[in-house]
């Protein structure tokens, strides 16, 4: 008998250490896990079902809000269930992720009921021009930032057509970090009608690892944001 869990917002290192010290206690079950930016895959499996099912409520104890599927399916596969079943548009808007987001949406046999458009709107002038980003913020502020971030979500709203968005914007790495902005920062956003929020990051290792981490990261926002939608009528049942 074996059963998964996906659990999303801990590294290799603090996911071992967690669960060696929870299946310490479960002597009946074994367990394995593969961390890849900060997505862990955990299998359990067991002669005895209810064995298995006291291991996972720990599990889901220890780790709470980061367990986001009792399945092996990936962020993109959950937000893209949520997403249908709220019958909600999606546009996404990336910078330093430069596409990631939108491949592993589009990846999702499917996809095309619910995602809307991606824009890689890498350069300031992108930014400015697409996403009608203020000069000023991008002169005050710089393209990493919050306020960017913000308004390059908001930007996507403005189209009329899509229920949510996420966009992000960071420091990948190698170059490009000031004392104040460290390689890994990263800005997220998600907004929709309601609110727009935006959430700091800094993220290690090197830039394939940044950026693959910041996508899952926004897509993990996402499943969140999903999780409480603003218009209930919109359900499917």
């Amino acid at each position: 008998m074996i059963k998964c869990l996906k659990i999303f917002g801990y590294d290799e290192i603090e996911v071992k250490n967690m669960l060696q010290e929870i299946f310490s206690l479960f002597t009946t079950v074994e367990y394995k896990y593969r961390t890849a930016f900060s997505d862990t895959l955990l299998t359990v499996s067991g002669d005895v079902e209810v064995d298995i099912d006291n291991a996972l409520v720990c599990v889901y104890d220890n780790f709470d809000s980061g367990v986001y599927a009792d399945e092996d399916i990936s962020l993109a596969e959950r937000a893209v269930d949520f997403l249908k079943l709220y019958k909600y548009k999606l546009s996404v808007a990336e910078s330093l992720t430069g596409g990631m987001i939108c491949s592993a949406i589009v990846d999702v046999p499917g996809s095309s009921e619910v995602f809307y458009e991606g824009i890689i709107a890498y350069s300031n002038e992108a930014k400015k021009d697409r996403l009608e980003v203020y000069e000023h913020s991008l002169k005050e502020q710089g393209a990493v930032s919050s306020e960017v971030c913000s308004q390059m979500a908001l930007g996507l709203l403005k189209d009329g057509n899509i229920d949510i968005c996420v966009s992000t914007t960071g420091i990948a790495g190698p170059s490009g970090a000031t004392e104040e902005k460290p390689i890994g920062l990263t800005y997220i956003a998600v907004a929709d009608v309601d609110k727009c929020e935006v959430f700091k990051h800094i993220f290690h290792g090197d830039r394939e690892c940044v950026r693959h981490t910041a996508a899952n990261c926004a897509l993990f926002h996402l499943i969140n944001r999903l999780k409480q939608p603003t218009d209930f009528s919109k359900m499917v049942i």
